[in-house]
């Protein structure tokens, strides 16, 4: 059964405008910060502005300022950086930028993967954070899959992935 998407599709990043073609800032306060297909829309008591997602670079969001979860998956899916602010603009309390903008993270992990010595550090320090009573620091990989624990996780992703 091929799962039915509400507005329009995840843009390719080549389909995009050019950082040159985005308007560099917008500012929002005391408004509700929604999706409308490919628009972000900011409602107040004077109405509604829809705004062409891809047409925005950084989004400054002020006080009173609530954003639904399917505006924030857009700002994320066309590249807007997200800024929350003080009034005017004054002070920065948090940003989000987003992570796929770049492939540096996944050409990290793809690294440590890969080198035999740091694969094994990452999966001990997964280990000891989610069983902090077991000491691992001298098992092998294999001997770490082979522990209880690890058996029924693994046991637990293979039923999700069945089901997925």
């Amino acid at each position: 059964m091929e799962e039915q998407q509400n507005g329009m599709q995840k843009p390719l990043l080549q389909e995009l405008p050019v950082i040159g073609d985005r308007a560099s800032f917008l500012y929002l306060e005391h408004c509700k910060i929604s999706r409308e297909d490919g628009a972000v829309t900011a409602r107040d008591e004077d109405g509604t502005v829809h705004i062409p997602a891809a047409a925005v670079s950084v989004l400054l969001l002020g006080p009173g300022t609530e954003v639904s979860h399917r505006a924030m998956e857009l700002i994320g899916d066309t590249g807007i950086t997200v800024i929350w602010v003080g009034e005017h603009g004054v002070r920065c309390y948090a940003n989000g930028r987003p992570l796929t903008a770049s492939s540096r993270l996944l050409e990290q992990q793809a690294r440590i993967f890969a080198n035999t010595r740091t694969h094994l550090a990452i999966v001990r320090k997964m280990y000891e954070m989610r069983f902090p009573e077991e000491d691992v620091s001298g098992l092998t990989l294999q001997q770490l899959r082979a522990l209880p624990d690890c058996q029924m996780l693994y046991g637990v992703l293979i039923k999700l992935n069945e089901n997925a």
